[in-house]
């Protein structure tokens, strides 16, 4: 019954989603996505809908699949893991973040999408099915697969012969054969969206697979589409066509397929073509509206961007534009950005296209790079521009990385100011936004801990979840810090134990949960010690106390174990019972979770002439129902005795 609802949920997306997300829950509580027999079923759900996908749906996603798999046989091999994952980011590898997750796996495992779906016979997917298979459609010439293309029409039901399924089998042929289609791709002129769109997504994946085409055919067939009276007045959707395809689906494929083709210097299609692209863009960039279909206030603005029509074509005019100044001969004396774009762009800033304002924000290096003076303008404009726009680039700017010199980092302190002021929480894939940017500057020496600048702002005025991003950020380092020279991790570690010291100062007499919780959050940073001594400990001891009721203390036992040979052994075991008998044991499960380091511990304890602190401690365990500890102190009594 559940896989004949999933079907009715997948030819029924926008209407029936409700049932979905109350069958799978946000974090797939009901087993879903593990269970054997749905995965062909809601495989099919996912790829024929995910263009459909609204943010908070894209997120939702994210979380089930990167959660990974509930059943135990798969949870005991990483290799299974991946595989599981593998599956769904296929199905929805059309889409941001999943395309870039799909083709990182896909690499790891060196497999495709190929192990979920099989291209020889002629269903895509559940009720899309094609009149003809893939190495049917490659041996036919150009001229009939067009006569196909222009004739067929749905046939036999929901399980028949489908538009659909003959758009992805075009798809496909083009994956596989690119200079083939491109050689007469001026055939597929009067094609409907959806083709069109499918047309495009394969030369797409054909280029990012460097197989090769004439980009000059692609790009000349794609400029003559987009301006035939019947494309602009929305007269080539097709009513056998279940997605419902429209003009915006085939330019953001455009604009995906144009920046494929821009990106990077290695991989790009000839400087002659540039002119062709830049027709592209401006006719298409013109014809943008602003997007008003939902409340953007309340988004994860880069991931917005990335699946919007807009963001795709102004993505892709920005890597013209760099593409362009990349390659400028130095005596032409022509400036890096051409004066028409910089209009171009302002006329999107006057319509209010949200995505101008996220991309340069996203984008402020690159922009920095084309016209320096133009990008810091526009940052001062935004001092003043209405909440909505400023949050779009905000958001953006704080996906990105933080000002990279200290003039930069005063041009953006407004901003920072105007976020932590009002509270402003950043949706988006990157944990820590603002968090990582004033780690960045503390760390620069931008900001200290005695003058007002942002990180007292952030200490003082920030929310709770930014200040611990704020902390866990900060213990994200370790690696990076202990790959630099031993002067400078030395000079990044003392920064760390003064702001550690700073921190636990600010909190340690607070009764309020959220600020306790911060508290016991610094127990993180002890990943940075080397050597217990004693004004470590009176430190970890300011957190260590609250680690059970926040769950920390596995963190902390492991760096105790870790710790406990570092250093003479008598002074050691002394600091480790004073921070062991700081912990009430209270969590049984906890205790019993670590139990092997406990004992390891309690031993050492023992063994350095530290016995009351650690017959404290089998006491404390003991009294909470463990038994553990209490053969090492019958074993360490006997001892003594």
């Amino acid at each position: 019954f559940n896989r004949a609802v999933f079907y009715v949920i997948g030819e029924n997306w926008k209407t029936t989603k409700s049932i979905f997300w109350k069958m799978v829950k946000d974090d797939d509580s009901n087993f879903i996505f593990s269970n054997f027999y749905y995965e062909k079923d809601l495989y099919e759900l996912l790829k024929k809908n995910q263009k459909l996908f609204d943010v908070n749906e894209i997120d939702r996603l994210q979380k089930i699949v990167s959660k990974g798999p509930h059943y135990p046989q798969v949870l005991n091999d990483k290799k299974n893991i991946d595989y599981w994952k593998l599956r769904w980011y296929s199905s929805l590898r059309a889409i941001l973040p999943f395309n870039s997750l799909y083709k990182n796996l896909s690499k790891k495992l060196n497999l495709t999408s190929d192990s979920f779906e099989n291209n020889d016979v002629s269903s895509a997917y559940v009720g899309d099915t094609s009149p003809i298979n893939l190495d049917e459609l490659l041996q036919k010439k150009n001229n009939e697969i067009v006569n196909l293309i222009l004739d067929f029409k749905n046939k036999g039901g929901w399980s028949g012969p489908s538009v659909d399924g003959l758009a992805q089998t075009l798809e496909q042929g083009i994956r596989k054969e690119p200079q083939k289609f491109a050689d007469e791709i001026y055939l597929y002129k009067n094609v409907k969206y959806i083709y069109a769109y499918h047309i495009a997504l394969g030369f797409n994946e054909a280029w990012k697979n460097k197989l090769d085409f004439n980009w000059k055919n692609v790009l000349d067939f794609f400029e003559k589409y987009i301006n035939d009276e019947k494309f602009i007045s929305g007269k080539l959707t097709s009513e056998h066509d279940s997605w419902d395809a429209n003009a915006n689906w085939v330019i953001g494929a455009i604009g995906n397929l144009l920046a494929a083709g821009l990106q990077s210097d290695d991989n790009a299609f000839s400087l002659d073509l540039l002119p062709t692209a830049k027709n592209i863009l401006t006719t298409l960039i013109n014809r943008l509206e602003p997007a008003r279909d939902q409340q953007l206030t309340t988004i994860d603005y880069p991931t917005y961007s990335l699946n919007s029509t807009a963001g795709k074509l102004l993505r892709a005019l920005l890597d013209y534009s760099l593409r362009r100044a990349r390659n400028l001969k130095p005596e032409n004396n022509t400036s890096r950005w051409e004066k028409e774009i910089e209009n171009l762009m302002e006329e999107t800033f006057k319509k209010e296209i949200i995505d101008s304002y996220i991309l340069t924000g996203w984008f402020f290096q690159q922009y920095f790079y084309l016209d320096n003076e133009w990008i810091k303008n526009k940052v001062k404009e935004y001092y003043h521009t209405n909440r909505e726009n400023w949050l779009a680039f905000f958001n953006g700017f704080t996906y990105g990385n933080p000002p990279f010199n200290k003039d930069l980092y005063k041009l953006f302190f407004p901003h920072y100011e105007r976020a932590l002021r009002e509270k402003i929480t950043i949706k988006s894939p990157n944990r820590y936004g603002i968090s990582h940017h004033i780690a960045a500057f503390y760390f620069w020496d931008f900001e200290d801990i005695t003058t007002n600048g942002l990180l007292k702002m952030l200490v003082t005025h920030g929310t709770q979840s930014s200040i611990l991003n704020f902390v866990f950020h900060i213990s994200s380092q370790e690696q990076n810090i202990n790959s630099l020279n031993n002067e400078k991790a030395s000079q990044l570690k003392r920064k760390i134990f003064e702001l550690w010291k700073f921190l636990s100062n600010k909190f340690k007499d607070s009764k309020d949960n959220e600020r306790q919780e911060i508290l016991a959050s610094l127990i993180y940073f002890v990943t940075f010690v080397s050597e217990l001594d004693e004004n470590i400990i009176s430190l970890v001891v300011s957190s260590s106390k609250l680690s059970e009721k926040y769950s920390h203390t596995h963190y902390l036992i492991e760096n105790l174990i870790r710790l406990k040979d570092n250093g003479k052994p008598k002074d050691i075991a002394k600091h480790i019972g004073t921070i062991l008998n700081s912990l009430t044991f209270e969590n049984l499960y906890l205790a019993r979770r670590d139990k092997d380091k406990l004992i390891q511990l309690v031993e050492f304890l023992y063994d350095n002439d530290s016995k009351n602190l650690a017959d404290e401690i089998c006491d404390k365990v003991t009294k909470q129902g463990s038994d553990f500890l209490i053969e090492v102190y019958k074993k360490y009594k006997s001892i003594e005795t």
